[in-house]
Protein backbone atom coordinates (compact mmCIF):
# COMPACT_ATOMS: atom_id res chain seq x y z
CA UNK A 1 0.00 0.00 0.00
CA UNK A 2 2.91 2.73 0.40
CA UNK A 3 3.66 2.43 -3.22
CA UNK A 4 0.06 5.10 -3.61
CA UNK A 5 1.17 7.05 -0.60
CA UNK A 6 -1.28 10.23 -0.51
CA UNK A 7 -0.46 11.55 2.95
CA UNK A 8 1.30 11.18 6.03
CA UNK A 9 1.83 13.05 9.21
CA UNK A 10 4.46 12.98 11.51
CA UNK A 11 3.70 13.88 15.36
CA UNK A 12 6.49 14.38 17.40
CA UNK A 13 5.13 14.80 21.05
CA UNK A 14 8.66 14.61 22.73
CA UNK A 15 8.94 17.62 20.63
CA UNK A 16 13.32 16.79 20.12
CA UNK A 17 13.17 16.06 16.51
CA UNK A 18 12.71 12.62 16.20
CA UNK A 19 10.16 12.48 13.36
CA UNK A 20 11.95 15.77 11.84
CA UNK A 21 13.40 13.57 8.95
CA UNK A 22 9.33 13.28 7.99
CA UNK A 23 8.92 16.93 7.30
CA UNK A 24 9.91 16.76 3.74
CA UNK A 25 7.60 14.21 2.51
CA UNK A 26 4.94 14.47 4.99
CA UNK A 27 1.27 15.86 4.78
CA UNK A 28 1.73 17.72 8.70
CA UNK A 29 4.48 17.41 11.16
CA UNK A 30 3.94 18.91 14.71
CA UNK A 31 7.21 18.96 17.17
CA UNK A 32 6.17 19.41 20.36
CA UNK A 33 2.82 20.23 22.24
CA UNK A 34 3.84 22.88 24.19
CA UNK A 35 1.44 25.18 26.21
CA UNK A 36 3.65 28.38 25.30
CA UNK A 37 3.37 27.49 21.39
CA UNK A 38 -0.08 26.94 21.03
CA UNK A 39 0.05 26.84 17.02
CA UNK A 40 1.83 23.14 17.21
CA UNK A 41 -1.75 21.89 19.02
CA UNK A 42 -4.06 24.19 16.88
CA UNK A 43 -1.79 22.08 14.34
CA UNK A 44 -2.65 18.72 15.57
CA UNK A 45 -6.69 19.79 15.96
CA UNK A 46 -6.83 21.13 11.84
CA UNK A 47 -5.01 17.96 11.41
CA UNK A 48 -7.49 15.76 12.80
CA UNK A 49 -10.72 17.90 11.88
CA UNK A 50 -9.05 17.24 8.37
CA UNK A 51 -9.16 13.47 8.78
CA UNK A 52 -12.58 13.21 10.04
CA UNK A 53 -13.81 15.11 7.04
CA UNK A 54 -11.34 13.27 4.45
CA UNK A 55 -13.01 9.87 6.47
CA UNK A 56 -16.59 10.87 5.78
CA UNK A 57 -15.70 11.77 2.42
CA UNK A 58 -14.63 8.36 1.47
CA UNK A 59 -16.86 6.69 3.25
CA UNK A 60 -19.82 8.50 0.66
CA UNK A 61 -17.16 7.67 -2.32
CA UNK A 62 -17.47 4.12 -0.76
CA UNK A 63 -21.31 4.15 -1.21
CA UNK A 64 -21.49 5.83 -4.78
CA UNK A 65 -19.35 2.73 -6.31
CA UNK A 66 -21.12 -0.05 -7.59
CA UNK A 67 -21.50 -3.21 -5.41
CA UNK A 68 -18.95 -5.13 -7.61
CA UNK A 69 -16.53 -2.75 -6.81
CA UNK A 70 -16.83 -2.94 -3.26
CA UNK A 71 -17.76 -6.01 -2.20
CA UNK A 72 -16.36 -5.38 1.73
CA UNK A 73 -17.13 -2.01 1.35
CA UNK A 74 -13.40 -1.42 2.06
CA UNK A 75 -10.35 0.58 0.26
CA UNK A 76 -8.72 -1.82 -1.59
CA UNK A 77 -5.26 -1.94 -3.45
CA UNK A 78 -7.43 -2.93 -6.86
CA UNK A 79 -9.83 -0.09 -6.20
CA UNK A 80 -6.81 2.71 -5.53
CA UNK A 81 -5.93 1.43 -9.09
CA UNK A 82 -9.26 1.39 -10.74
CA UNK A 83 -9.66 4.62 -9.75
CA UNK A 84 -6.90 7.01 -8.95
CA UNK A 85 -8.67 9.75 -9.69
CA UNK A 86 -10.81 9.24 -6.52
CA UNK A 87 -7.49 9.74 -3.96
CA UNK A 88 -8.17 7.13 -2.27
CA UNK A 89 -4.55 6.07 -1.46
CA UNK A 90 -3.65 5.62 2.42
CA UNK A 91 -3.11 7.95 4.69
CA UNK A 92 -1.01 6.87 7.82
CA UNK A 93 -0.66 9.10 11.05
CA UNK A 94 2.32 8.33 13.16
CA UNK A 95 2.21 9.87 16.88
CA UNK A 96 5.15 9.24 19.30
CA UNK A 97 5.14 10.10 22.99
CA UNK A 98 1.24 10.35 22.57
CA UNK A 99 1.07 11.53 26.09
CA UNK A 100 2.12 15.01 24.86
CA UNK A 101 -1.27 15.37 22.85
CA UNK A 102 -3.84 13.34 24.81
CA UNK A 103 -2.76 14.84 28.16
CA UNK A 104 -2.07 18.21 26.86
CA UNK A 105 -1.77 21.08 28.93
CA UNK A 106 -2.77 21.89 32.17
CA UNK A 107 -5.59 19.67 33.99
CA UNK A 108 -7.69 22.90 35.33
CA UNK A 109 -7.51 25.06 32.57
CA UNK A 110 -10.82 24.58 30.38
CA UNK A 111 -9.25 25.43 27.10
CA UNK A 112 -6.77 22.88 27.33
CA UNK A 113 -9.44 20.39 28.58
CA UNK A 114 -12.04 21.03 25.05
CA UNK A 115 -8.37 20.33 22.58
CA UNK A 116 -7.74 17.39 25.02
CA UNK A 117 -11.10 15.74 24.25
CA UNK A 118 -11.24 16.77 20.94
CA UNK A 119 -8.20 15.50 20.03
CA UNK A 120 -8.76 12.58 22.20
CA UNK A 121 -12.58 11.94 20.57
CA UNK A 122 -11.77 12.21 17.12
CA UNK A 123 -8.66 10.05 17.11
CA UNK A 124 -10.81 7.21 18.87
CA UNK A 125 -13.39 7.95 15.96
CA UNK A 126 -10.86 7.77 13.42
CA UNK A 127 -8.79 4.77 14.62
CA UNK A 128 -12.20 2.94 15.09
CA UNK A 129 -13.47 3.68 11.65
CA UNK A 130 -10.61 4.50 9.61
CA UNK A 131 -8.81 1.30 8.59
CA UNK A 132 -11.65 0.48 6.15
CA UNK A 133 -11.40 3.74 4.23
CA UNK A 134 -7.69 3.62 4.29
CA UNK A 135 -6.76 5.62 7.42
CA UNK A 136 -4.36 4.27 9.43
CA UNK A 137 -2.99 5.69 13.28
CA UNK A 138 0.38 4.12 14.56
CA UNK A 139 0.63 5.27 18.47
CA UNK A 140 4.01 5.34 20.42
CA UNK A 141 4.60 5.55 24.20
CA UNK A 142 6.90 3.79 27.17
CA UNK A 143 3.58 3.28 29.53
CA UNK A 144 0.09 2.32 28.33
CA UNK A 145 -2.33 3.95 30.23
CA UNK A 146 -5.65 5.69 29.61
CA UNK A 147 -4.06 8.72 29.61
CA UNK A 148 -1.29 7.97 27.26
CA UNK A 149 -3.63 5.45 24.99
CA UNK A 150 -7.76 6.45 25.89
CA UNK A 151 -8.89 2.48 26.55
CA UNK A 152 -11.36 3.30 23.36
CA UNK A 153 -8.12 3.25 20.88
CA UNK A 154 -6.71 0.77 22.74
CA UNK A 155 -9.35 -1.81 22.23
CA UNK A 156 -9.19 -0.86 18.52
CA UNK A 157 -5.39 -1.76 18.11
CA UNK A 158 -5.51 -4.90 16.42
CA UNK A 159 -1.39 -4.60 15.25
CA UNK A 160 0.94 -4.73 18.27
CA UNK A 161 4.73 -4.00 18.68
CA UNK A 162 6.37 -4.40 22.13
CA UNK A 163 10.37 -3.63 22.50
CA UNK A 164 11.99 -4.22 25.69
CA UNK A 165 10.24 -3.94 29.10
CA UNK A 166 11.10 -4.65 32.62
CA UNK A 167 7.99 -6.83 33.29
CA UNK A 168 4.86 -8.86 32.71
CA UNK A 169 2.89 -5.87 33.58
CA UNK A 170 3.50 -3.55 30.48
CA UNK A 171 4.25 -6.60 28.67
CA UNK A 172 0.56 -7.59 28.83
CA UNK A 173 -0.70 -3.93 28.45
CA UNK A 174 0.68 -4.20 24.52
CA UNK A 175 -0.02 -7.47 24.13
CA UNK A 176 -2.73 -8.74 25.58
CA UNK A 177 -3.74 -10.43 28.68
CA UNK A 178 -2.02 -13.12 29.39
CA UNK A 179 0.70 -12.94 26.69
CA UNK A 180 3.49 -12.81 29.29
CA UNK A 181 1.87 -16.53 30.84
CA UNK A 182 1.82 -18.01 27.13
CA UNK A 183 5.34 -16.99 26.65
CA UNK A 184 5.12 -13.68 24.33
CA UNK A 185 7.69 -12.27 26.74
CA UNK A 186 9.00 -8.87 25.84
CA UNK A 187 11.16 -8.97 29.26
CA UNK A 188 14.02 -11.64 27.62
CA UNK A 189 15.23 -8.88 25.42
CA UNK A 190 18.90 -7.07 26.08
CA UNK A 191 19.10 -3.88 26.10
CA UNK A 192 21.72 -3.70 23.54
CA UNK A 193 18.98 -5.38 21.14
CA UNK A 194 17.62 -2.25 20.30
CA UNK A 195 14.41 -2.25 17.02
CA UNK A 196 13.65 -6.02 18.66
CA UNK A 197 9.95 -6.62 19.65
CA UNK A 198 7.34 -8.95 20.11
CA UNK A 199 4.41 -8.70 17.10
CA UNK A 200 1.17 -9.43 17.13
CA UNK A 201 -1.35 -9.18 14.78
CA UNK A 202 -4.79 -9.95 14.69
CA UNK A 203 -5.61 -13.60 14.63
CA UNK A 204 -2.27 -14.15 13.80
CA UNK A 205 0.47 -15.74 16.06
CA UNK A 206 2.67 -13.65 17.60
CA UNK A 207 6.26 -13.58 16.15
CA UNK A 208 9.44 -11.82 17.12
CA UNK A 209 10.46 -9.32 14.79
CA UNK A 210 12.71 -6.36 13.78
CA UNK A 211 12.36 -2.70 12.62
CA UNK A 212 14.09 -1.04 10.06
CA UNK A 213 17.61 -1.03 10.81
CA UNK A 214 20.24 1.68 9.83
CA UNK A 215 18.03 4.23 8.73
CA UNK A 216 18.69 6.82 11.30
CA UNK A 217 17.77 10.85 10.23
CA UNK A 218 21.01 11.43 8.18
CA UNK A 219 20.11 8.06 6.28
CA UNK A 220 16.48 9.01 5.64
CA UNK A 221 17.31 12.58 4.64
Amino acid sequence: WFGWWYAGAGMDGKGTGDLSHLAPYAHAHVRGARVDKPENIEQVRDLTRWLLAEMGRRTDVLASLPPAEVPDNKITSELIDAHPELDLAPIVCGIDETQSFYSYGFRNNKEHKAIREEIRDGSIELMRMGPAVGIWFLLATQQVRDSTIPVEAQMNAVYRFCLKVENYEPNDKVLGTGAYKSGIDATMFWFEEKGIGWFKGEGAKPFIARTVVGLDAPASR
